[in-house]
């Protein structure tokens, strides 16, 4: 049975923090709305209806099999349909993005709890670090470029890809059928992750590599890693598979239609030359990534204007853009401290970790010079032409980069004992 009292605290400034940002960020009389939104709010039946036969889109142009997975958003309804029998109609999406937000911070803090618990062999881990690392979760400026474009699964993913790591990490170490069904249910939670497949595709990569590392490390057996895998993912197919059915299909028989659109031919070259702009080994220091060389029309002064001026004008004024430079070299300081004093757990998420690093790296830097390459792979390279720099590798290294910086920070301490390599990890 997992105890709250400890962990009082560290909610409480998660939720109070969450509660600030929603108050702060919310007009009066304003709705909450941005590019290619959908708004179930205002006519949740409708949209229903549409979801449920999302493997054929009836209302675009003549009907057209769906592009994106709208299938995958049924999980999302039951909740729109509590905030919208709650709130003003004006303030459901604005409660559900920043409820998202306070699930995500508070999922981040038990993550990096029973993460600390597993690689230090200890029942008591003081609150302070996953609190300091859930807090840092959001308060840094990769989230905040993830939910500028205010897409729900982006907000899905910050929210509840925490929980799907502790799901697995929790059914590995104990194997019961509540650890089970533990699983399952943050599955489901992850499902509209899907209206994009290719985000999704990429978080199940991740899932099934955290798991072969992370049992291999518990068992030192290779087999028990290739075993563990292999159960997560069919569970992971048994979860997702009536909206991957469809998305398979569309894929082999209808994706040229996307390809052959001028519009997508114009918007792909448009989103490639400014992931190139942003390829610069300064930006990947920074996490300032392709947003940041975009504009808005502002109908004020009849002119574009950086989406994040604000943010510019604010690290231009001072020494930020430096203090992001550290940040990052921070995370190699908590590496090399996790590395060295920590017991064979750590290959779980140091694995993820590379890997997430290496793709990061692969987009704003290496990509810069060999994006020339995504046109001739066909629907895989059209897609992931705009989603391989997408917010799940963003959102997989910044849990990695703040959770590294954390545990640095915790083993630098003087009074911290981080134990040697032992079994009695096995029975946290």
């Amino acid at each position: 049975m997992y105890r709250i009292r400890p962990h009082i605290m560290g909610l409480g400034l998660c939720i109070l923090l969450g509660l600030i940002l929603f108050f702060c960020n919310t007009p009066s009389g304003t709705t909450y709305t941005g590019w290619d939104n959908t708004h179930p709010e205002y006519n949740l039946y409708n949209l229903t209806i549409r979801y449920l036969n999302g493997a054929w889109a009836a209302y675009q142009g003549t009907g057209a099999p769906a592009a994106q997975s709208q299938l995958a958003e049924l999980p999302r309804i039951p909740f729109i349909l509590l905030l919208y029998i709650l709130l003003p109609v004006t303030y459901v999406r604005y409660a559900y993005f920043f409820l998202l937000v306070i699930l995500g911070m508070c999922f981040m803090y038990f993550f990096l709890h029973h993460f600390f618990q597993k690689i230090l062999c200890e029942k008591e881990v003081n609150p302070i670090f996953p609190t300091v690392g859930a807090l840092f979760y959001t308060l840094n400026i990769v989230s905040i470029q993830q939910f500028f474009i205010n897409f729900e699964m982006y907000a899905v993913l910050f929210a509840f890809y925490p929980l799907v790591l502790l799901s697995i990490d929790t059914y590995i170490s104990k194997p019961t059928r509540r650890n089970f069904l533990f699983v399952l249910f943050s599955q489901f939670l992850f499902i509209p992750v899907g209206f994009v497949p290719t985000v999704a595709y990429i978080g199940f990569a991740y899932m099934c590599i955290y798991t072969f590392f992370s049992a291999h490390a518990l068992s030192s057996s290779f087999i028990v890693g290739i075993k563990k895998m292999i159960q997560i993912a069919l569970i992971i197919v048994v979860i997702h598979v009536y909206w991957i059915i469809p998305n398979i299909h569309y894929a082999l028989h209808a994706s040229s239609a996307v390809e052959k659109s001028r519009s997508n031919q114009l918007f792909v070259q448009e989103i490639t030359y400014s992931v190139v702009d942003a390829g610069t080994f300064t930006n990947f220091l920074r996490h300032t990534h392709y947003l940041f060389t975009w504009k808005n029309f502002d109908f004020g002064t009849h002119t574009f204007v950086y989406i994040f001026k604000d943010w510019i004008q604010f690290f231009n004024s001072g020494n930020g853009w430096e203090v992001l430079s550290i940040i990052t070299f921070s995370v190699f300081i908590g590496l090399i401290l996790f590395m060295r004093r920590c017991n064979p757990v750590k290959w779980g998420i140091f694995i993820p970790f590379f890997i997430a690093f290496f793709l990061f790296g692969m987009v704003f830097y290496i990509l810069g010079s060999s994006w020339q390459l995504f046109p001739k792979l066909g629907y895989f390279g059209r897609h992931y032409e705009i989603h391989l720099p997408s917010f799940q590798t963003i959102t997989l290294f910044t849990i990695l980069f703040f959770l590294f910086t954390s545990f640095g920070i915790y083993l630098a301490l003087p009074d911290s004992s981080a134990k040697t390599v032992s079994d009695s990890y096995l029975n946290v």
